[in-house]
């Protein structure tokens, strides 16, 4: 955590994907959180919203 500290302390964005919600607060400004999908991989193959995020329309 404290590399992510000091590449952000140089104005660097850092983007982080993690899931311990303490290192998260603890290095970051702003934090986005998004879900558009569960399922399996078939499942997520033939989501129309996961395909047109990805792929486009």
């Amino acid at each position: 955590m404290e590399l992510a500290r000091s590449i952000r302390s140089r104005g660097v964005t850092v983007l982080m994907i993690e899931h311990v919600m303490s290192a998260v607060m603890g290095v970051c400004e702003r934090i986005v959180v998004q879900k558009i999908a569960e399922g399996s991989p078939d499942e997520i193959a033939a989501n129309k919203t996961v395909v047109e995020v990805y792929l486009g329309e």
